[in-house]
């Protein structure tokens, strides 16, 4: 029984001593990366998640049952980074955009119609296009990244946590939440 417990404390102390890379998990999918910061590969895992869990919620019938042979219109809007890290948001929501486009559930919306009527507004009417059949997002996504950072005998865990929500522009009612959590783990 000893000698059990002299080689499993050998064990212990071997693997205290080997050099780990960082490991970035979360439910769905394990990526080996030894930077131990957000990574296009997680931006891209993240984003398919969180996009696969609002493309099977309840609202999508909805909108299907009031709109028949419709798809939906979803503008990517501000995600919030406050995080201590910087994390390239315009990626994150690049990759969004994308697997909403390739779910072939929805169409992407480019989100800049207030901005392109502000602009029109300030020109000279006789120099002005006149307005096209533009039609604006049915949905916005926004949402925020948030990170909890642990110590803990010289092994450092980063969990990111991205927060999105689906907000009907007409109404302003949120009709779908979620998140999906990244933790990454350091110095093992």
């Amino acid at each position: 029984m000893e000698k059990r417990w002299i080689h499993l404390l050998c064990l212990a102390m071997m693997a205290s001593c080997s050099s780990a890379p960082v490991l970035n998990q979360d439910n769905h999918y394990t990526v080996t990366d030894p930077s131990g910061h957000w990574s296009g590969a997680n931006s891209r895992g993240v984003s398919q998640a969180m996009v696969s869990q609002f493309m099977q919620a309840a609202w999508l019938s909805s909108f299907r049952a009031r709109h028949p042979g419709e798809k939906p219109r979803i503008a990517v809007g501000n995600i919030l980074n406050k995080t201590r890290d910087h994390i390239p948001i315009n990626t994150l929501i690049a990759d969004l955009k994308t697997t909403i486009a390739r779910s072939g559930e929805a169409k992407v919306a480019d989100g800049i119609c207030n901005q392109v009527r502000k602009k029109r507004d300030k020109q000279a009417q006789s120099t002005c296009k006149t307005p096209g059949k533009v039609r604006g997002a049915d949905y916005i996504l926004k949402g925020t990244i948030d990170s909890l950072i642990d110590h803990s005998n010289g092994v450092t865990t980063v969990y990111y946590q991205v927060v999105l929500a689906l907000i009907d522009v007409k109404t302003n009612e949120q009709v779908w939440m979620g998140s999906k959590k990244v933790k990454k783990v350091t110095g093992m």
